[in-house]
This record gives C-alpha cells, structure tokens and sequence, in this order.
C-alpha cells in the first residue's frame, strides 16, 4: 500500500511541468494524508471515496497527457512510468479500502476491474486486492458472477473460475453462481471450437446436480444452457443421459425429451448418442415415440395424466399445421392422435380438456358419431371449444370449405340452441366467399329449428338480401320469414326502414306493419321508441288527425310504466308538428303576397 511523504514521483513530475500551481498540489497532499488519517480512526462515507477517486484520476489523466508529449511509448520509460505507478496504487488502494468499508453494486465493481486492467502493468500489488477482498468479505452472490463474468470477457479463464469457486464457497445454496458458471464454461468451449476437451464443464455440471439432488427445473436449466451451441456433444450426452436417468419417473423430463426431439434434438439411451434433424418427419416420429415411452414407463396416474394432456396437445397443433402440407407427417399424427384419444378416454378416466373430444371426432372418419356423442357429452352448453376448432380450421384451411362446413355443422348439431357463436365465426368467414354460399348459410339460419339462432339470423338474412335484390323480392322474402315462429320485432324494423327508402312511400303497408310490431310486442317494450316513430311517421305523411288516433290506439299496448313518458314524448311532437306547419303557412302568405305586389 501506498506511502505519504512530501515529495513522490507524481507530485515531483506535476510542479516540474507546471501541470498544478503550488496551492493545488500542497492541498492535494493535504487531502492525501488527512484521508490516511481518517481510514484508521474514523468511518468515511462511499461518497468521500468517490470523491477522492475522481480527483486522483484527474490527476492520472494531466500526467497522462503531458507524457504523451514526449511520444506514444513515453509511458513506458522507467522514469516516467514510476509516475503512473505511484498514481495507479494510489487509486487501487483507494478502492480496496472503500470495497472495505463500504456496501457496493455490480456497476462500482466493474468500474474498478476496468480500471484495474487498463492499468494492470501500473499496478504492483503480488496479491489481486478484488481477490483478497471478496474472500473475506460476505459479497453477495451476483457480485462474483459479475467479476467472474468480466475476467471471461477479457480472456483470463483461470482468474474468472477463481471467482466462482469463491462465491459457490460462500454461497453454497444459490443455483444462479452455478448456472452462470457453466455457461462460461460453455462458452469458452465454444470460443475454443473443440480444442479444449469438456472434462471441465462436465465436471462442473457433475458437482452442481449432486448438490442439488432432484433438482429437476435445475437439471433442465443446465441442459437449455448447454445446447444453446451444438458442438459440444460430449457434454450434450452426459447431462441428457443423466436427466433422463435420474427423472425417468417425471412426466417434466419426458415431455422435456419430447420438444427437444419435436426441435431436431433426439438422444438415443440405447447408444447414448444426442443427434440433430432438420428432417420433419423424423422431429414428428421421434416426439412421438419419445412420448409414447414415458406413457409405457410412467405409473403414477396424475403424471400420466399430465404427460398425455402435453401430448394431445402437440398432437392436435402437429394436425392442424402438417394435416394438408405433409402427407408422412400427417399420416403418423393421425395414428397417434387415436392411441392418444383412446389412452385418456379408456384408460385415464377421461380426456384432460372437452375440446379433445372434439379434435378427435374430427380427424377420425370411420366411428366419427360415436366420438361426437362422447364430445357432445363432456361439451354440454360449452360452445368455447367447437370455436377454438373452427377458427383454427379457418385459419389453417381456409380454401377447404366441405371441412369447415362439417365441423360448423357438429357443433351446431351437439350445441343446438348453444351455438349462435360458432354461427357468428362462420358468418365471418364466409363473407370472404362467393355470395351464393353466404346466402344458402344466411336461409339456414333463419330456417334453424333452434329459436336463438333463427331469431337472429332471420333478421340478418333480410338485412343482406335488400342489398343484392329488388323490393318486391324482399317483401316475398320478408312474407316467408315472418311465418316462422316465434314473432321476431327486429325483422319488422328493418323492413319499416326499407320501405320508407321506396319512392313512392307506401304509407299503408308502414302503417300496417307498425301496427303489427306494437300490438305483438307492445307490452314487451322496456321505452317508447317504437311508439314515438310510429307517430312521427302519421304526423310527417299523414295529418294531425291520424297521428292522434295513432296516439289513442298505442296506449292500450304500451307498457303502463310508460304511458305517462308516452304522453309527454307525444305533446312535444305534436308541438313541434303546429309550429311546423304555421311557418309553412306563413311562407305561403308571405309568397302570394309578394307575387300581388308584382302584379
């Protein structure tokens, strides 16, 4: 550590260039020996230290310069290096004693090691101070992942293996320092391109699962980390063979076993071999087979039950994604879909979600209503998983309507009344397609023996058919679907609506069909819109006269709640009627009377 005195080689080196006047260097000893004295009798804040750092590299960057002066390699010359040496321990030992004293974060830390390595050849301590300090120091864990991780970047393997075998000394439970300590390990593997054998990895994957024995989300941790490079086999093996040694009785590892085969990655436990494919086949086969075997060797109910559900799903995304691209993919889906389905079904007590039963009346043609039945069963009320199906079909098969007609047409048939969402998804779909299909979906919605549906597809079948064809086909139309039952007041509506666009308007026939709407569904009518519109229809294209006796006859209908807000509505119109009219007569007046003038 660094000794006081008057004179020193940087101090000698600042007044001899002029570099500080003579009141700045005798304050900067001042400083120097005041914070020495403080160091052993008192307690001096991280923000003193900090301080005191900045004005000593501030120092280090005047002599810097002025070298610089004298040549690039200036620095080296014994004389003048002895100057950076001085600053530099200074600085060091600055450090040191504040990592003593005083709590720190990552970002202070790798301050400190950078400045240590840009300065590594100033810098005269035998023993690395960080080294002396995190041994006797209760750092926390990240602080040595941090050296450890910075001594690897700057390609001193042996300095960064120090630091984690000295935190994993001290923090013997913290799976992260092992985790990152593999990693550099990996990576260095990496760096290397297979010149430096694994023994080292693999005894430090060895060490870390021993400690943490049944570790499983440790144990897959440790493996992700290992393939994210493929050179490494050696070290693939031997995590992957123990993995799958040690958790043969996890449903976790064989479904961790399966995505890996499903990525390319298949380990063969015959011949301890871990190879990779870019062949879909070969990934589909191998996931299967791999789930397959933790079926036939799991015993515990609930993890079957677990690893099957995992399956399934794989299964059914494997099918919507290869069913039309890849006839050998599709092909060995299919026949595991069916092992899979029947497995859960018969031997588990029952599939794990309701819209497996769906997926498997779907791609199972041959006994396709018996599996309905069972869908229908487990699906009762819950028009949730026949959508997912459908929209994923869409999504997949668009071109391929027979399909997504027939699995619209399953959930109708097994959700009956239930179903008016899989219609909505459907509706949707087919406005992309030919009209003649849209409208032959629109009839069979009105045309629906359930009420939901026909209620509400009746109405919109009218609403796009007035769009496509002429009026005296829409009122056949519109005769057709007010004979099916039950009455259906929006129908009425949007038919009012259309025949108040005809020119001219047929006031008979709107006459008529409000009349039908407030008598039906008067009393059903929770406000009076209907009412009001049916008066303001009489006052705009009939008389006063008629829009009163309108007024009359509604009133037995409306709902008796509302009579009075009825009352009031209709004196406002008929106010608004009577000023109307009066400015209509007075600028008739005013017209006849300027043309006598003219005269």
């Amino acid at each position: 550590m660094p000794i006081t005195r008057d004179l020193r080689p940087d101090i000698t080196f600042l007044r001899t260039h002029n570099l500080m006047n003579d009141h700045m260097i005798a304050n900067l000893l001042k400083d120097r020996k005041s914070f020495i004295q403080q160091t052993a009798t008192e307690e001096i804040t991280k923000k003193k230290y900090l301080k005191s750092i900045e004005f000593e590299l501030n120092v280090m960057r005047l002599c810097k310069q002025e070298l610089k002066k004298y040549g690039p390699l200036a620095i080296y010359n014994p004389q003048h290096s002895i100057i950076l040496i001085c600053i530099s321990n200074q600085i060091d030992y600055l450090y040191y004693t504040m990592f003593q004293n005083c709590s720190f974060k990552k970002e202070l830390l790798i301050e400190y090691m950078e400045f240590q390595t840009n300065h590594k050849r100033f810098i005269t301590n035998e023993i690395h101070p960080l080294v002396v300090l995190m041994s006797k120091k209760n750092c926390d864990s990240n602080l040595y992942i941090t050296a450890a991780t910075y001594q690897f970047e700057h390609h001193d393997i042996e300095a960064a293996r120090n630091f984690f075998n000295e935190g994993i000394l001290k923090h013997k439970n913290d799976k992260n320092l092992r985790i990152e300590q593999l990693w550099v390990e990996i990576q260095y593997l990496e760096d290397r391109k297979g010149e430096y054998p694994c023994q080292v990895a693999i005894q430090k994957y060895k060490e870390t699962i021993n400690y943490f024995q049944g570790d499983i989300v440790l144990h897959i941790t440790l493996l992700e980390k290992s393939l994210q490079f493929k050179t490494m086999r050696s070290l693939h093996s031997a995590i992957i063979s123990d993995f799958v040694e040690l958790y043969k009785e996890n449903d976790l590892m064989w479904k961790k076993v399966a995505e890996l085969a499903s990525e390319g990655l298949t380990y063969y436990h015959d011949q301890n071999l871990f190879e990779y494919t870019t062949n879909g086949e070969c990934r589909a086969r191998c996931c299967i087979k791999v789930y397959e075997k933790g079926l036939e060797t799991l015993f515990d109910k609930e993890k079957k039950r677990n690893l099957i559900e995992n399956f399934t799903e794989y299964l059914i995304k494997q099918w919507l994604t290869n069913s039309i691209k890849n006839y050998q993919i599709r092909y060995a889906v299919q026949d595991a879909m069916e092992r899979a389905f029947q497995m859960g079904h018969f031997e588990l007590g029952g599939l794990h979600k309701p819209e497996y039963y769906v997926y498997w009346a779907e791609h199972t043609q041959a006994r396709r209503l018996n599996i309905l039945r069972l869908a229908i069963e487990h699906n009762k009320s819950n028009v949730d998983p026949w959508t997912t199906v459908l929209e994923l079909q869409i999504t997949f098969n668009e071109p391929n309507y027979r399909f997504i007609k027939k699995i619209f047409e399953d959930g109708v048939q097994a959700l009956k009344n239930d179903s008016l969402l899989l219609w909505d998804v459907m509706d949707s779909y087919l406005q992309n397609n030919n009209l003649k299909l849209l409208e032959e979906f629109y009839e069979s919605g009105a045309n629906s023996p359930y009420e939901n549906i026909n209620m509400v597809y009746r109405a919109e079948y009218l609403q796009w058919y007035v769009l496509y064809n002429d009026m005296a086909s829409t009122r056949e139309l519109f005769s057709n679907l007010t004979s099916i039952q039950p009455d259906c007041k929006k129908l009425y509506m949007i038919m009012i609506d259309y025949e108040k666009l005809v020119t001219p308007v047929n006031v008979v026939t709107i006459k008529d069909l409000y009349n039908i709407v407030c008598s039906r569904f008067g009393q059903q009518e929770n406000e009076i819109k209907v009412f009001t519109d049916f008066i303001k229809f009489e006052f705009t294209y009939c008389n006063g006269l008629d829009a009163e006796n309108v007024y009359n006859n509604v009133l037995q209908f409306v709902n008796p709640s509302l009579r009075r807000t009825l009352k009031d509505a209709y004196n406002s119109i008929k106010q608004d009627y009577i000023i109307r009219r009066s400015f209509i007569r007075n600028d008739r007046g005013i017209q006849s009377f300027s043309e006598g003038e003219e005269e």
